[in-house]
C-alpha cells in the first residue's frame, strides 16, 4: 500500500512526468480519489493521509510530509539505462536505495515486487566498496563497464547502498516496477 501513498504524494505535487500522468492517470482528480480510499481502506493512520481541503485540493497533513521527506531522503530520482546482460526488458531504470545492504537476501524479493507492479523484473545491487549482486562473487561488469560508470557516477552510491534496476516493456512500467521494489524494500526496515 506504500506505493499508493507514494504516487499519491507524486501527484499532489506534480511532479509525475507528462506522458505517465496523460498515458496511465486519465482522470488525475479521481486518480487521487480512489488512492485516497485504497489507502485509507488499507489502514493508514489518518494523520499521515492526504487531507482534501475546499479550495486547495488535496495536501499532505505534517505527519504526512515528514513520511515523504524520509522517504525522498533514502530513495533517488531514477536513472534510466540501456538494455544489457544485467537487465532483461528494453526499457530499464535504476534507483539507489539509502543504507538498504542489510535488508537484502537475495533479490529475488525485489523481483517478485518489481513483477507484482507490472514490471519484468529487476536487478538488486549492493554496493560494499563495490556494486556486486547479492550472493554472487564474479565480476558482473565485466563486459558492461559503461553501465557500472553510469551507476556510480550518476546515483552515487556509498558503503551498504541498494541499486535497484527495474526492466520492462515501457518506461513507466520500469520505473513504477524499480520504485515499488525500493519502497517495499524500506517497509522490510520498518
Amino acid at each position: 500500500m506504500i506505493i499508493h501513498v507514494y504516487y499519491l504524494q507524486r501527484l499532489s505535487f506534480n511532479v509525475l512526468d507528462d506522458q505517465f500522468r496523460n498515458e496511465r492517470c486519465e482522470g488525475v482528480w479521481g486518480l487521487r480519489k480512489n488512492l485516497l480510499i485504497v489507502t485509507h481502506s488499507a489502514g493508514f493512520k489518518h494523520d499521515y493521509l492526504p487531507k482534501a481541503g475546499p479550495s486547495s485540493g488535496i495536501v499532505l497533513s505534517k505527519s504526512g510530509e515528514k513520511v515523504f521527506s524520509n522517504l525522498r531522503s533514502r530513495v533517488s530520482e531514477e536513472l534510466e539505462i540501456p538494455k544489457s546482460p544485467l537487465t532483461i526488458g528494453p526499457f530499464n531504470v535504476a534507483v539507489l536505495v539509502r543504507n538498504a545492504a542489510g535488508s537484502i537476501k537475495y533479490g529475488v524479493e525485489q523481483r517478485d515486487a518489481a513483477i507484482k507492479a507490472g514490471a519484468l523484473g529487476a536487478t538488486t545491487l549492493i554496493f560494499s566498496r563495490k556494486l556486486t549482486m547479492p550472493r554472487v562473487s564474479e565480476d558482473i561488469f565485466q563486459n558492461i563497464q559503461p553501465i557500472h560508470d553510469a551507476l556510480i557516477s550518476k546515483l552515487k552510491p556509498r558503503e551498504k547502498d541498494v541499486i535497484i534496476i527495474g526492466s520492462a516493456d515501457e518506461k513507466w512500467a520500469a520505473e513504477f516496477g524499480a520504485k515499488t521494489a525500493a519502497l517495499e524494500l524500506l517497509k522490510s526496515k520498518m
